[in-house]
């Protein structure tokens, strides 16, 4: 069932890519983390990293692991996962859904799970962004703001 609400910054979502990708783009369901800040001027679409369960052969900046505290769902019952940062995609609403726990079959009542990723794993996945486009630096969190830096101006 499709979101009809904003989601927070990091907080894991199922996303059905389009059909009409081919690969390397992402061409399956799977899990991903929102990005973007919840905003009353956008809503209906949100940009999002996509993860994967699978290791990547090589590791890059832009390849950042993930040790979640509990599982996505039993569809995805993994517990370390990789965020893919340099595959950065814009979507709308109707792809995106919460990760589905539990359907009882006799009422059909659901339960989603509303998984939101820790301030610091978020920061060290906008660094991977960052560096999955090339650039040099680190996104710290302040004030429950996330800032980019350089280590040269604490030093």
């Amino acid at each position: 069932m499709p979101i009809r609400f904003q989601p927070a910054v990091g907080q894991i979502l199922i996303c059905d890519f389009p059909k009409d990708l081919e690969k390397p783009e992402m061409v399956k369901r799977r899990p991903v983390v929102c990005i973007s800040p919840k905003d009353r001027n956008r809503f209906g679409y949100t940009t999002v990293v996509p993860l994967s369960t699978t290791e990547p052969i090589v590791k890059r900046a832009y390849n950042v692991e993930i040790n979640l505290c509990a599982p996505i769902s039993p569809a995805y019952p993994d517990l370390r996962c990789w965020a893919k940062c340099d595959m950065l995609y814009t979507l709308g609403y109707k792809r995106l859904s919460l990760p589905l726990m539990y359907k009882d079959g006799s009422d059909g009542k659901r339960e989603y799970n509303y998984l939101t990723l820790p301030p610091g794993t978020m920061c060290e996945i906008f660094t991977g962004i960052l560096a999955g486009y090339g650039v040099t630096g680190s996104i710290k969190v302040e004030n429950g703001n996330f800032q980019v830096f350089d280590f040269k101006d604490i030093l």
